[in-house]
């Protein structure tokens, strides 16, 4: 179900297929990660999704990266190329950061966008220690 808050306090949920109205501005904030070695910088070079629904709609893809926690929090997220779900045979985006610390944020923004994600697997190197 998409739930939501609303600035009344109270959450809300939709259990139908569709939504009337307004596009509606969805995303997900997944946790920092550190890719295995808290004291080694990574380059990721691609972020590859895992789709349970395809159709003509696109996932919005924002990146951060950062050398401490207190940094990444801190930082903008900077937006990547957007992933086209209309049957993708390669469902992956191209980046290149290198840091300790990365995190991404996804999600649509229009509505009716029936998107469902079961994993994301992010493609790196190594660059040492930090």
């Amino acid at each position: 179900y998409l739930t939501y808050a609303g600035t009344d306090g109270h959450i809300y949920y939709h259990e139908s297929e569709g939504i009337s109205g307004a596009d509606i501005d969805g995303y997900r904030i997944e946790p920092v990660l550190d890719l295995g070695d808290s004291e080694r910088k990574d380059r990721v070079f691609e972020i590859w999704f895992d789709l349970a629904e395809v159709g003509g709609f696109s996932i919005d893809i924002w990146l951060r990266s950062g050398e401490t926690l207190g940094e990444i929090m801190s930082a903008n997220w900077t937006a990547q190329t957007s992933l086209s779900c209309d049957s993708p045979s390669a469902p992956f985006i191209k980046c290149d950061r290198n840091a300790r610390l990365h995190q991404i944020k996804w999600g649509t923004n229009l509505v009716n966008e029936k998107f469902s994600v079961n994993g994301i697997t992010f493609k790196y190197h190594p660059q040492g220690v930090y």
